[in-house]
Parts: C-alpha cells; sequence; structure tokens
C-alpha cells in the first residue's frame, strides 16, 4: 500500500539534474503508478518534456508502449489546443462557457488529474518561454484549464488514458440489416477426410491411368510455414498458381502447342495432371500433398524449377523443409504403378475412422480397411474450402462425360490396386486405331 513521503518529493526531484537518476529512484520507489495527484502531475509533466532521454527513461519506467504516430499526432493537437486555451483563459469566462463536472468515480480522479498535467506540459512546450533557464511545468487544475469546454476534456482523456482518440460509435442499424463490410470470423472445418473426399482422389488416380494412360510418379510437399504463410486461404491460391503455372511449363514443347517461353529444360512437353491434400498436422503445420505425373526425364528439371517458382510465388526463397519432390525411380510399369498407390495410402492417412461405403440396404464397410490407408493421425482443423482437388482432365466431371466408373463404384475392391487401368487404356488405344478400318 502506499504510504506519501513525509517530505516535499516533488521539490526533491526537481534537485536532481541527471536524467537517469532520476528516473532510477522513481523507480525503485515506485511512484510511477501512485495515486498521489502530486507526484503523478510531476512525473507525467516530466515525461512530456522536449528532452528526448529523459522521456525515454520515464517511458521505460511506466513500461507503457510505443507510442504510435497516431497517438502522437493526436497529442500534437491536443497540445494546441491547449496553448490556446492557455494563452486567453478569460475567453471562455467572459462568455460563461461550463466548466468541468466531477470525474464519474473516485477512481478516476488521479487519472484525470495526470492527463491534465500531461495537456498542461504540452500546451507549456508549445508557448514561447520568456525565461530561457529550464523550468518545470506546474500542473494546474482541472476546472482552471478545462471548464471551458467538455468535449476537450473528453478527448485529452481518450488520448491520454486510454491511448488514442475512440471514435463516436456508428449508430446501431435498423430492421436487422448487417454492415455488408464487417469481417466475418472464420469458420473452421475439420481437416479429416471423409469417404467422398477419399473416393474422389481415388478416382482421380484410376481414371488418369485408365484413360490417359498416366501414372503419378511424383510426390511434392510443400509446408507452407516455412514461407511464412498463414492463412490457409492465402496458401490454396498460391497452390492454384503454382498448379496452373506447371501446367504451363509441362506444355513447353508438346507437338502441336507453342512454345510460351524459352527453358533449360529440353526434349518433349507433356501434359501435368495431379491430385492434392490439404492437412495441418501439428508439428508441420499446413502442408500439402501433390501427386503429380512427371516423367523421369524431366524430374531434375521439375524439382528444380518448383523451388524457384515457390520462391517466387511467396516472396520469400524458405529453407531445406519448404518444399520435397521424390519422383519414382521404377524401372517397369508394374513397380511405378505400385508406388503410386502407396503415395495415395500415404496422403489419405487423414481419412476419418467413421468413414464407410456400401450400398444403402446394407452396413457400410470400414473405407480404412479396403483402401488400406497409412495409420491415422491427430490434426488441427483448417479454414479453406475444399480439402482435396485435381486437374479437370481427371476430375469427376471428366470421369462423367467419360462414362468412367470405377472399382470402388462397382464394389470389386479384391484388385483395386492390382493395376489393370493400364491395361483397359492399352486395349482403348488399339481399338481406337483399329474403329477407322472397321468402317470399311
Amino acid at each position: 500500500m502506499y504510504e506519501k513521503p513525509d517530505f516535499d518529493a516533488v521539490a526533491w526531484l526537481r534537485d536532481i539534474d541527471d536524467a537517469d537518476e532520476r528516473a532510477r529512484f522513481i523507480r525503485e520507489n515506485g511512484w510511477c503508478t501512485v495515486s498521489d495527484p502530486e507526484i503523478s502531475s510531476y512525473v507525467l509533466a516530466q515525461a512530456a518534456q522536449a528532452n528526448g532521454d529523459e522521456r525515454r527513461l520515464l517511458a521505460a519506467a511506466y513500461g507503457a508502449p510505443k507510442i504510435t504516430r497516431k497517438q502522437q499526432s493526436a497529442a500534437r493537437k491536443a497540445a494546441r489546443i491547449l496553448a490556446r486555451a492557455k494563452l486567453r483563459p478569460k475567453y471562455a469566462k467572459a462568455y460563461g462557457e461550463p466548466s468541468l463536472g466531477p470525474p464519474s468515480s473516485n477512481d478516476e480522479e488521479p487519472l484525470v488529474n495526470a492527463a491534465v498535467s500531461v495537456g498542461a506540459a504540452m500546451a507549456s512546450a508549445a508557448v514561447p518561454q520568456t525565461n530561457q533557464s529550464e523550468t518545470v511545468p506546474v500542473a494546474t487544475p482541472a476546472p482552471q484549464i478545462f471548464h471551458w469546454d467538455e468535449d476537450l476534456t473528453e478527448f485529452l482523456r481518450d488520448i491520454v488514458i486510454e491511448g488514442g482518440h475512440r471514435p463516436r460509435p456508428a449508430p446501431a442499424p435498423l430492421n436487422g440489416a448487417v454492415n455488408p463490410f464487417a469481417e466475418t470470423p472464420k469458420k473452421l472445418r475439420s481437416s479429416d477426410l471423409t469417404a467422398d473426399d477419399a473416393v474422389k482422389i481415388y478416382e482421380a488416380i484410376s481414371f488418369a491411368m485408365a484413360e490417359h494412360g498416366a501414372v503419378m510418379t511424383s510426390h511434392v510437399v510443400i509446408l507452407w510455414d516455412t514461407y511464412r504463410v498463414r492463412s490457409h486461404e492465402q496458401a490454396t491460391d498460391l497452390l492454384s498458381e503454382y498448379l496452373n503455372q506447371a501446367r504451363k511449363w509441362a506444355r513447353v514443347g508438346t507437338p502441336g502447342q507453342s512454345r510460351e517461353r524459352r527453358r533449360q529444360r529440353t526434349g518433349e512437353g507433356f501434359d501435368f495432371r495431379f491430385v492434392y491434400v490439404h492437412e495441418n498436422g501439428t508439428q508441420r503445420g499446413f502442408h500439402t500433398h501433390i501427386l503429380c505425373t512427371v516423367p523421369r526425364s524431366a524430374a531434375k528439371a521439375f524439382e528444380a524449377w518448383t523451388k524457384a517458382i515457390l520462391a517466387r510465388l511467396t516472396r520469400y526463397r524458405g529453407d531445406g523443409r519448404s518444399v520435397r519432390v521424390v519422383s519414382s525411380l521404377a524401372r517397369n510399369e508394374q513397380s511405378a504403378v505400385a508406388r503410386g498407390w502407396n503415395w495415395f495410402r500415404y496422403i489419405s492417412k487423414q481419412l476419418s475412422p467413421e468413414a464407410g461405403i456400401g450400398r444403402i440396404d446394407e452396413r457400410p464397410k470400414p473405407l480404412r480397411e479396403i483402401l488400406k490407408v497409412w495409420p491415422y493421425r491427430t490434426a488441427l482443423p483448417i479454414s479453406c474450402m475444399k480439402r482435396v482437388g485435381g486437374s479437370k482432365d481427371i476430375w469427376t466431371k471428366a470421369q462423367r462425360d467419360a462414362g468412367f466408373r470405377s472399382d470402388l463404384k462397382c464394389r470389386d475392391v479384391g484388385g483395386i490396386f492390382s493395376g489393370h487401368e493400364m491395361d483397359e487404356h492399352r486395349q482403348q488405344v488399339v481399338m481406337r486405331e483399329l474403329l477407322p478400318t472397321l468402317n470399311y
């Protein structure tokens, strides 16, 4: 509990010439937050002096945050108003302006006095001094300075006590109207994959092999936190731009396509097809898994280009963990298909344990047992709209247009990872070549 000293503390402090010593004594005696109006007025008045060293020392003694430019501007405006008020104190009195009323509560009285002290110090600094010697402004009681305007008192109280001027609240909307410009809170959703999400990824990979003869030969992992991308929505936008640039990069050199820009990579282009899954792990944060079709001859060039384009899009180079590109080293088609399905089971590890598949009239079978995905890991929620996605030429609409039905839809789960889709693709290629001859 604060005990008022039995000597004139303000006079004693004025005798201390060294600013460091004066600030140290104020801190050690706990006079920064005392309820004594006289001491508080002196300390706050010293804090408002033009001497930069004293102001910084006393601000450190108070532990106050750094003053922003907005607060400095408001304080200068208050000093100008107080300077005019001090130069003509009889003006308001002659016209009978209302005097300052009492504080709303006893607890606010020291704060009001402190606000008055800072305002008086600012006003003294703004008014030219006739005596060139160092003078210490003395706090003036509130009714003598602010008796001519209550709004001015409220304005200065907001600046000194609250740390900034508070604008008047806007009127409440009528008839339940909602402000269209108000920022809505982000809606979080579980990062666990549903049965529909896992089936979409599986069918896209299966359709890519059956329709285009394309196997997922590369696995890309992007850790967005290492690129200083904290927003999930921003990460999804950057991912879309990256995949779009990857599609254009892959098509350079494709027969029938114009060369959009020169590349160091040589050889024919290829069609870039992909699927992706968003995860939000407890250790790696929000990250994205991408399975894509990249020929073995372009694997090294694709890895170097991926690191460069992500650094350009995010405007940050990241570190060694930011992006990882793993390419399949399989020597034959069967090994490449097996590696691609193994990657699929890995990126589907967030499949919900409650997810099941089956007919309406039968009990659903656990989808994790059917797909044989990796063990489940606890993850954090996400705020982006989509958890999974893929390129348009292998996603759901392309499958419907081609009349494709996967093994999961046909309930033939015995050979879902056997790679028979590649055999079906070769049969389709042969039929397309023979079809013109059959018309004769």
